[in-house]
This record gives structure tokens, C-alpha cells and sequence, in this order.
């Protein structure tokens, strides 16, 4: 425990005063996400995050890169996208990379972790967080942040894993239900439902991008008389209350 609290201070310190500036700013972004969930959810700029990883396990693997993209107004915005892979000094597996495809070399040679993390929060500004299975992404980027910027800080992310499912309707709801829980890759099966079709998987960009179409479609069902005022904190309620259910099925 004190190793891990000695490195937490360490990382801190290890930032320049133009770097601790910036931390502070983006602290102070993160601060007015609050002052945003009465904003119209379909009206809202929304950014959609996906990490790539050295494995699975969010207690001892590493962060190798993040992709997002924003979401403004339903729709996509490719020209507002954010993408970074951070500098490993341990590459990871040659069986992990065959998953994400990030070279030795691109990790070696990636942007020093404070700053790539800054860089990403700086994009990500006051905006909302979205992902699928978004508890993964968020536990890797707060473990990140706590290391290499000090930041202890926590952030809500929208579950499109929880959204998903609890926008869909009646009978439709059920098979979704079985379905994605039953699927191997339950965001394929949602990508194949809504038509949306991602070139290439597990690469941290286009995972984001997939997502973000994602979003986009689930958002263009806030069109619906009973669904028309719906607020960036309304669709942050009902992943929780999908969630619960599901915990409790």
C-alpha cells in the first residue's frame, strides 16, 4: 500500500507546472458534467471513448491507447476525434498484440502517458462519457490517471451495454435481452441489429466509431412524443435502473 501511494505521489510530482496548469483546467471541465444532465440528450455533445489494453485484468494491466470521437446532435463527428497510444516501457504479449495490432515499435514510440491522458481529458472537455461494457474503459483510464497524473477523480460513463437495451420496446426488448446476453460479442450483435458496419474491431479508433454509431441510433429513438425531452441525466437513469434489474434477475 505505501509503494502504491509513494508512486501515486511520485507520478504526481513528476508533472511540469504548464501540465499541472492544464490538470487543474480539466478538473475544473470535469466539474461542470453535473451542471449538464438537464442538458437534451439529443442535443448534447457526447464523447465516445474506447481504450486498448495489455489484458483483461483491470487491477494489474496496462493502458496502450485510447480512441474517441464526439457525438453532437445525433450524429457523428469524425473531424472532432481524438486518438493517442501511450509510450509502454514493457510492450505487451505478442498474443495481445495480435488482439489490438499495436506494434512494439508504436509502443515504444507512443506520447508519454501524462501528457497523452491530459491530451484525451482536454477533448473530452465538459462532454459526457459513453461507452459499451464502460466500466472497463473507465476503471483503466482512473487507474491511468491516479498513476501517471495524480488524479483521483472519478467520472460516470453512459453504458450503452445498459442503454442498449432498455430503449428497446415490448417483445423486441425480450429477444434483445436473450440475445445480448447470450452472444459471444454482444456490441456486434448490436452493430449487426442497427445496421452499422465496423471494418475493424478491437482497434481502440474504430471500436469508438462503432459505438458512436451506436449511440446515434438509440439517440434517433428519443424521437418518440414520449421520449422527446429526454435529458442527458434521464438516459444516465435508466442504464442504472437496467443495470439494477439485471443484478437483480
Amino acid at each position: 500500500m505505501l509503494d502504491w501511494l509513494r508512486s501515486l505521489t511520485t507520478q504526481s510530482r513528476a508533472l511540469s507546472e504548464p501540465q499541472r496548469q492544464r490538470l487543474a483546467r480539466v478538473l475544473q471541465h470535469r466539474q461542470k458534467l453535473g451542471d449538464r444532465l438537464g442538458e437534451m440528450g439529443a442535443e448534447a455533445r457526447w464523447v465516445v471513448a474506447d481504450v486498448e489494453t495489455s489484458g483483461l485484468n483491470v487491477l494489474s494491466d496496462r493502458l496502450i491507447a485510447i480512441g474517441a470521437v464526439a457525438v453532437v446532435q445525433g450524429a457523428v463527428q469524425v473531424a472532432d476525434s481524438f486518438e493517442v497510444v501511450l509510450r509502454q516501457e514493457q510492450v505487451s504479449s505478442d498474443a495481445n498484440i495480435l488482439v489490438h495490432r499495436i506494434t512494439h515499435d508504436q509502443q515504444q514510440s507512443g506520447l508519454e502517458p501524462a501528457e497523452a491522458l491530459l491530451r484525451f481529458w482536454e477533448f473530452v472537455g465538459d462532454s459526457p462519457l459513453v461507452g459499451y461494457h464502460a466500466e472497463f474503459d473507465r476503471i483503466m483510464l482512473e487507474r491511468a490517471g491516479r498513476h501517471f497524473l495524480g488524479d483521483r477523480e472519478s467520472s460516470e460513463w453512459l453504458d450503452l451495454a445498459m442503454l442498449a437495451p432498455a430503449l428497446v420496446r415490448g417483445g423486441e426488448l425480450t429477444n434483445a435481452q436473450r440475445q445480448a446476453r447470450s452472444h459471444a460479442r454482444p456490441l456486434d450483435w448490436w452493430l449487426a441489429k442497427f445496421q452499422i458496419e465496423v471494418r475493424k474491431r478491437h482497434h481502440a479508433a474504430a471500436d469508438a466509431l462503432g459505438t458512436a454509431q451506436l449511440l446515434c441510433a438509440l439517440i434517433a429513438r428519443l424521437e418518440e412524443p414520449e421520449r422527446s425531452s429526454a435529458t442527458v441525466g434521464w438516459l444516465h437513469e435508466q442504464c442504472r435502473n437496467y443495470r439494477w434489474l439485471l443484478e437483480r434477475s
